[in-house]
């Protein structure tokens, strides 16, 4: 019985463990810790093969775990030089919970930095946002309205 408790404890723990894995910003310090906002369109999105030339990039990344290439198309830009029409690459991990997941022809509210000269979503997921077909955001976004988001870039 003792073991029993024991292991419903540390189940208890690691379960909320897993939940906390990524800090939740608000959406000040979002904004602030993103170089580049856009609302982008999914163009195209394409698997990085593992070959030779990719193997530094896969290096320490598990097998069943990849990454995407997102080709994005600007359709508005609230921070950064960026102009609509314009497309960017966002690479993202597939098979991994916490990273920012693509839909093909979807539109998106970005919140990206660039690092080692790619674009990333800012606390992926979290800066992330479906444009919903109402012109809302879901996701991380839910219940924000762009009129917040520009407040906040100000």
């Amino acid at each position: 019985m003792k073991y029993l408790i024991l292991a419903v404890i540390c189940l208890g723990i690691l379960s909320t463990g897993v939940h906390a894995m990524i800090e939740t910003l608000n959406l000040d310090e979002l904004v602030g810790r993103s170089e580049l906002i856009v609302t982008g369109k999914v163009k195209a999105i394409k698997p990085l093969p593992r070959t030779p030339e990719t193997a530094a990039i896969y290096a320490d990344l598990p097998e069943q775990l990849s990454f995407l290439d997102n080709e994005i198309e600007v359709v508005e830009s609230c921070k950064g030089s960026l102009k609509a029409g314009e497309k960017l690459n966002i690479r993202t991990l597939s098979g991994f919970e916490d990273s920012s997941a693509f839909a093909a022809d979807r539109t998106y509210m970005l919140f990206l930095a660039t690092r080692d000269g790619q674009y990333e979503v800012v606390n992926s997921p979290q800066g992330c946002w479906p444009v919903e077909e109402d012109g809302k955001f879901g996701g991380m976004g839910f219940e924000t309205t762009m009129e917040q988001v520009r407040a906040a870039i100000k």
